[in-house]
């Protein structure tokens, strides 16, 4: 019995010795952007901003650089409540160029709208161009493609901040 654990015992430590000591495989990052706020303009931002009926309201954005490096900013009443940064992955960011690259920033007006009252608004903007807007009942019809880029942008960015 002594003689099998012993056994047993000098297997495991070979085996632990062999792992340790084989080459492993080099790791690359996973991104190359700098999480710092750059001074540049974004790739892609998304605004959330109060119409100032509601008194306390929280201004929100997201601003993507084109290096995947991002930075949230929450403000109520001009003054920061709260910052993140942080980077995209290689995949996030090239899934996020791509859609962009689809979206035609075309809208058109229905006919009707509802006369709900916006409390906020959401802006887009995308190379530093300002390309949608849009608030509750605003009667804007967003075409596909750019629907669906804004869908995929977003997919993206609800995941970066909790």
């Amino acid at each position: 019995m002594l003689k099998l654990l012993f056994a047993s015992l000098l297997t495991a430590s070979s085996t632990l010795a062999t792992a340790d000591t084989a080459p492993k495989p080099a790791l690359l990052p996973s991104n190359t952007c700098l999480v710092t706020p750059v001074a540049t303009t974004p790739l892609f931002q998304i605004e959330t901003n109060g119409l100032g009926q509601i008194k306390g309201h929280v201004d929100t954005r997201m601003a993507i650089q084109s290096n995947g490096a991002w930075t949230y900013t929450q403000t109520k009443a001009g003054k920061v409540q709260r910052t993140e940064v942080g980077c995209l992955s290689r995949v996030q960011l090239a899934t996020l160029k791509s859609a962009l690259a689809s979206a035609t920033w075309k809208t058109s007006q229905a006919q009707g709208h509802c006369e709900a009252i916006a409390m906020d608004y959401k802006e887009y903007s995308y190379l530093g161009n300002p390309m949608l807007r849009t608030e509750l009942c605003d009667g804007q019809i967003i075409d596909n493609a750019t629907r669906k880029a804004i869908a995929d942008a977003r997919a993206i960015t609800n995941k970066l901040v909790k």
